[in-house]
Formats: structure tokens, sequence, C-alpha cells
């Protein structure tokens, strides 16, 4: 089932990057937030992460309210922050999930959702850019 949504994801131009130690297969775009995809039980996960800078550190609590309207807000995309060391540094992670049914339709849907909610929407919130390594104009890299 995995295949069919890489090769899906693969012809809107993404590439394979590489495959992380607990099997997330990284895809990468020129203009689209890289994209860790991983199957578990019948399910698919997807995958983005935004760096944060030193400044969540004095004002984590106007961030989160930030995610939780984002999440309030959001279809597909749930946001949630990372302070874990051992998940790599400070990030917000935004995470979907596909079910075991394959529609191409469907699919191409969903992912034009899940994109935006990705980027436009997170970069839209006032004041995010404050906490991110990445602004709205910054190139995409993985």
């Amino acid at each position: 089932m995995i295949r069919l949504v890489i090769e899906d994801i693969l012809s809107k131009g993404y590439t394979i990057d590489g495959e992380m130690d607990d099997n997330w297969i990284t895809l990468i775009h020129e203009s689209h937030t890289p994209i860790l995809i991983q199957e578990q039980n019948e399910l698919i996960f997807l995958l983005s992460k935004y760096r944060l800078n030193e400044r969540v550190k004095k004002d984590e609590i106007r961030l989160q309210r930030m995610l939780n309207k984002l999440n309030l807000k959001s279809v597909f995309a749930k946001f949630s922050l990372n302070f874990d060391p051992e998940q790599g540094p400070n990030a917000i992670i935004i995470t979907t999930t596909w079910f075991d049914i394959y529609s191409k339709e469907l699919f191409n849907n969903f992912l034009r959702i899940w994109q935006y909610e990705n980027r436009e929407m997170l970069f839209d919130v006032d004041g995010i850019e404050d906490f991110l390594l990445l602004t709205r104009k910054s190139k995409i890299v993985a």
C-alpha cells in the first residue's frame, strides 16, 4: 500500500532522500516541505517538521497557544512540539494519517490540503516566524 502512496507523491516532483533508522522514508521537493513517511499496521503516517530557534525557551506558552488554534482549524494536520533531544532538535511536528485505502483522487485531495495546512496555514499565524528557523521566504530544505 505504501508503495502506491509514495509513487503518487513522487509523481508530484518529490524525490526520495533516504531512509532513517526507524524506517521513515524522507521525500523532498523543491517548493514543498519535506515529508517523512512510514507504514505501520495498515496505516500510513506522514510527518513534517520545522526547527525552532532559541526564543521558544522564553515564550513556549505563546507558541503552544498558536499550535492549539491551528489544531482547531486544521482538517488533517496535527501540530505538536518536540523538545526531546533523542528525537532531534526542538521542532514543530506536523503529522497526519492515511488509511489503508488507495484512491488517486482522494489521496491527491488529502495531500493538497495537508500541504496547505503544513506550510501556508502555519505561516499565516501571526507571530509564528518569531519561533521558526525558516521564514515563509526561506528556501525549503530537508
